[in-house]
């Protein structure tokens, strides 16, 4: 669990209201969390304790504890539709006081790195378009790797959906790794605009959809909420490895890649 000792960096930790809502909805589906938890050292107590964290790789091991134990594919698109802005901590907030969809999601894309040491997203303004690239780490036709697109694509098309007055059918859904055997249930959860093995993940969001504007626009507890943001991200990036500032520098340019030596240059 978190504390607020200096040695442990926020972006390193997930909300444990995510475990929380987790816990319940696999319980509901008939998996005995309270083992699984004890095999973790949590307990329902600690887990919704207000504002406590749970580090990112323990969180991870549960989702793959409890994947290993569901027979049903759509269960970590259904938890991701549990998983609204406001559960996204000070960043959700943020997302929340944008004056357009627009902003929200150049911001999401900025200050991601709160909620994931895992994943990076990247938001790049095309003429007609919005395309928010989807990095991550590891091999991304691995199980894990599946289940974070997943939630995480949810949870952005969620937040999305709530800005619009349609289903999102213009959105577009790009992923990186094959097509899993159940891909219906991406055109159920998604659209039917879902294609695999792209060059890179990413989402786009045509221009009419980000001038709609945000759900509750507050141009003071934004600026707020964004130095907040600021003083968050600032130890994480400082503490960044150089494993993910190689990351970063080649996620800078999509669909244009640098060189060893470019990156190399980067890092010096």
């Amino acid at each position: 669990m978190k504390d607020t000792t200096t040695d442990q960096i926020y972006g390193h930790y997930i909300p444990c209201s995510h475990l929380a809502i987790l816990v319940t909805m696999a319980e509901l589906s008939g998996i005995a969390m309270q083992p699984l938890l004890k095999k973790q050292s949590l307990n329902l107590e600690t887990i919704n304790t207000p504002g406590a964290r749970i580090p990112a790789s323990q969180y991870g091991e549960v989702l793959l504890a409890i994947d290993a134990l569901t027979n049903e594919d759509d269960f970590w698109f259904r938890f991701g539709q549990q998983l609204d802005f406001p559960a996204f901590d000070v960043l959700g907030q943020v997302m929340l006081c944008c004056d357009s969809l627009h902003q929200a999601v150049h911001l999401l894309a900025q200050y991601y790195p709160l909620l994931s040491c895992g994943s990076e997203l990247r938001c790049v303004d095309q003429e007609n378009s919005v395309s928010l690239y989807i990095y991550r780490q590891g091999d991304v036709d691995s199980r894990a790797s599946l289940i974070r697109s997943e939630l995480l694509v949810g949870v952005i098309f969620k937040g999305i959906l709530e800005s619009l007055a349609d289903e999102g059918e213009k959105i577009h859904f790009e992923f990186d790794y094959r097509k899993p055997k159940y891909s219906a249930l991406y055109y159920q959860y998604l659209n039917k605009n879902c294609i695999f093995s792209a060059p890179q993940s990413r989402l786009v969001i045509p221009m009419e959809y980000l001038q709609r504007p945000g759900l509750r626009p507050n141009a003071v507890m934004l600026k707020i909420l964004l130095k907040q943001c600021d003083q968050l991200l600032e130890p994480l990036q400082q503490h960044q490895s150089i494993c993910a500032q190689v990351r970063t520098a080649i996620a800078a340019i999509p669909d244009n890649y640098p060189t060893a030596e470019q990156v190399a240059e980067k890092q010096d």
